[in-house]
């Protein structure tokens, strides 16, 4: 039978939803009054789990940097030394305009790059003039962390040297290998430039070989 309410009937099947949600919105609101908030411990451990999560990404984040300052410099410095390698073999002798020992009617021999533990230095020798030393390249090609750590030379047989010197020439010419003050012995056929950062934790050596390649590689 309908009911009278107020002004309106309604039939017992409204009434009875009617009841059912509003039981429902005010079990709802009991529920959210008895929620209670965080405990210090938990917040503290919160807290914990956020800063350990930091430093993991912001220690990925240097290692990444570090590798590419490593990366960037066995870059520029393998960009250095085929600037020189093309200039003897197009035959340049006058790589910069200031420089003018290296006359027009003079042979060109050899562009020499000597490298150690603190200087780059460029020289082009040109018969029969002096051994020209190219001012300003007397320090490696970049900047920041990165240091020399070492050279040496491979093939099938390797060590370690002070310095190298390598002697580019023109073409159809052999590239010279100097381990210090002499050549690489027989079975080398390639010295080495290994770089570091300052961490050493990463490490790039750039290959200069006997048949003119020039490349780097990440060490282990």
């Amino acid at each position: 039978m309908p009911i009278l309410s107020g002004q309106k009937l309604v039939t017992r099947d409204q009434r009875l939803k009617v009841d059912k949600s509003t039981h429902f919105f005010s079990g709802l609101r009991n529920r959210i009054s008895n929620l209670q908030g965080f405990t210090l411990i938990e917040l503290l451990i919160v807290v914990a789990i956020i800063g350990i999560l930091s430093t993991i990404v912001l220690a990925n984040y240097n290692s990444f940097g570090t590798r590419q300052e490593v990366k960037n410099a066995a870059g520029k410095l393998k960009s250095e030394l085929r600037k020189y390698q093309n200039f003897a073999i197009s035959g340049q002798k006058t790589p910069n305009p200031s420089d003018t020992d290296c006359q027009d009617t003079g042979i060109l021999q050899y562009y020499a790059i000597a490298l150690n533990s603190t200087e780059f230095r460029a020289y082009l020798l040109c018969d029969p003039a002096p051994a020209l030393d190219l001012v300003p390249d007397h320090n490696y090609p970049w900047s920041g962390s990165v240091v020399v750590e070492n050279f040496g030379y491979t093939g099938s047989v390797s060590g370690s040297c002070s310095g190298i010197v390598i002697f580019f020439k023109p073409v159809n010419e052999n590239i010279d290998l100097w381990c210090g003050i002499g050549s690489v012995p027989p079975g080398a056929d390639r010295v080495f430039i290994q770089l570091k950062d300052s961490n050493s934790t990463t490490r790039y050596r750039v290959y200069v070989t006997l048949a003119g390649e020039i490349y780097d590689e990440r060490q282990p």
